[in-house]
């Protein structure tokens, strides 16, 4: 334990071994150290954090819900209370145009708007009961019909105004007119360019209908003419083959060489195209006969040969039956 502790100090030397046994026992002891993982601890630990984990989600869960459940209440006590004050406020409306209109103030003699406009005027006339001596409404050169004059200048303004919007309104609907039939006759061309288009279109779809027709004519033409084409070089083709196999001339027969003056013995040189099956058949017998010959020959060559080497046999037998003898 001393050496232990001394590890690292300087009175520790670097040199000097350590008991291995010792070392062991060091390294083995669970006080010193431990060997491995502790899994159960770890495990535990684990199992201890997911449960937080899962204790933490409920808890966030629970004020999520009472969170929501409040928002709910106080959702539902806004529109009571907005309700509530609608409810109010239209009753004091209410309340304010059936008994308290403007002409029942107390205010409204001040605050009618056209108070004024509907006042008896100051002075009537020249001759007005209420004016005296000291009125002060007379005055020299003062128009009494002026404000006559001023309804007939707007009267006649208003006049002008309306034949003015009368000439307006007149000159839209010209306008109105002119687009109106300005539309008719882009319609109107719109329809004739259709029609010329629709009569073009079943032009040219006649046209296709006729070209299509005579086309299959033609293509009907054509297989007729190919069909015949092929009826005319089949029997081409047959005179051709008859010609072939039955024509001496065409088919090289031997029989073109026969010279008529002298037919046994003599050929025409310019024609002769081979020998007659007879004289073939002649050269067939004389080679199987050469051949019969030739085996003949092999056979009695080969029996020669047997008798020769028989003799040679009984002859060296006899010699060697001798030269016993003699030995």
């Amino acid at each position: 334990m001393s050496r232990v502790n001394e590890i690292g100090l300087p009175s520790f030397s670097r040199p000097r071994r350590v008991d291995e046994e010792a070392r062991l026992a060091r390294t083995q002891d669970v006080k010193y150290r431990c060997i491995g993982v502790d899994k159960a601890a770890l495990d535990a630990q684990v199992l201890e954090k997911n449960q937080i984990a899962v204790d933490e989600l409920n808890r966030d869960k629970r004020y999520q819900e009472m969170g929501q459940i409040l928002d709910d209440r106080l959702v539902l006590f806004d529109k009571e209370r907005d309700t509530i004050k609608r409810e109010i406020d239209k009753e004091c409306a209410d309340f304010w145009k059936e008994k308290q209109t403007r002409e029942q103030n107390l205010e409204w003699d001040l605050n009618k708007p056209e108070s004024q406009k509907h006042a008896i005027p100051t002075r009537t006339g020249d001759h007005d009961p209420r004016l005296g001596p000291s009125s002060c409404q007379k005055f020299v050169g003062e128009d009494l019909q002026a404000g006559d004059r001023k309804k007939l200048q707007m009267t006649q303004q208003a006049t002008w105004c309306e034949q003015q919007l009368a000439e307006k309104r007149d000159r839209l609907e010209e306008e109105k007119d002119e687009d109106k039939n300005y539309d008719a006759l882009m319609n109107a061309q719109a329809e004739h360019q259709k029609r010329v288009d629709m009569c073009e279109r079943n032009s040219r779809r006649t046209l296709q209908r006729q070209i299509y027709v005579d086309n299959r004519a033609k293509a009907a033409e054509n297989e007729e003419n190919r069909k015949q084409d092929l009826i005319d070089e089949t029997l081409a083709n047959e005179v051709e083959q008859f010609n072939t196999f039955n024509s001496a001339l065409l088919s090289e027969h031997p029989s073109q060489a026969i010279n008529h003056c002298a037919p046994d013995t003599r050929k025409r040189a310019d024609h002769y195209k081979g020998m007659l099956p007879s004289q073939k058949q002649d050269v067939l017998d004389f080679q199987s006969k050469q051949r019969e010959e030739l085996k003949g020959k092999k056979l009695e060559e080969q029996l020669a040969r047997k008798a020769h080497a028989d003799y040679n046999d009984e002859l060296a037998a006899l010699l060697n039956n001798k030269q016993s003898e003699v030995w």
